[in-house]
């Protein structure tokens, strides 16, 4: 269903596209058409209703800048009465939580949300959850210093991510080549 529906989608948008038809081998494009009927209904909706938008903003400030997968989609389809296929929520779950911590941090959300001119007037936080992971996925195991927090249960010579297996074998083959 999800597969179906993304597809008519891509076809009917890539049909309005009058140039510049590259734009649709981007990440950005995809992204952005993936979740478009959610983004565009969250915007009509707090067009129509802005105290909506007060309220999420009020949930997300009383769990610390963060917001549950279930108070946050029992706001969507009870409060902003959007509703989302199954696969929509999963995908909104991967897109605003690829951490997978099973909360959506607001600095998230509001970037999801400029994507469809959704202003929260709070501007974009460096450093957050996801960019701390998207420095150290892209980190190679050449540059990654060992902490003790990656030792598995504090023994020296077993770790928690191949990242730090690897830069721990490479600095032990680097002393015996020597």
């Amino acid at each position: 269903m999800a597969t179906t529906t993304l597809a008519m989608e891509v076809i009917t948008w890539f049909g309005r596209i009058k140039e510049n038809h590259e734009v649709i081998l981007t990440t950005k494009w995809w992204q952005k058409l993936r979740y478009f009927h959610f983004g565009n209904e969250m915007k009509e909706c707090f067009e129509q209703k802005p105290e909506l938008m007060t309220e999420l903003r009020e949930i997300f400030k009383s769990q610390n800048d963060k917001c549950t997968y279930f108070d946050c989609f029992q706001f969507i389809s009870n409060k902003m009465e959007i509703k989302l296929e199954n696969w929509e929520e999963d995908a909104l779950e991967g897109r605003l939580d690829r951490l997978g911590m099973a909360f959506i941090e607001f600095n998230e959300f509001n970037e999801f949300s400029m994507e469809y001119n959704i202003n929260w007037n709070e501007p974009l936080k460096e450093g957050d959850l996801e960019d701390i992971l998207d420095a150290k996925i892209n980190l190679s195991y050449k540059d990654y210093t060992v902490v003790s927090d990656d030792y598995f249960q504090g023994c020296k010579t077993m770790f928690k991510n191949e990242k730090a297996a690897l830069a721990a074998c490479r600095k032990i083959w680097k002393t015996m080549k020597k």
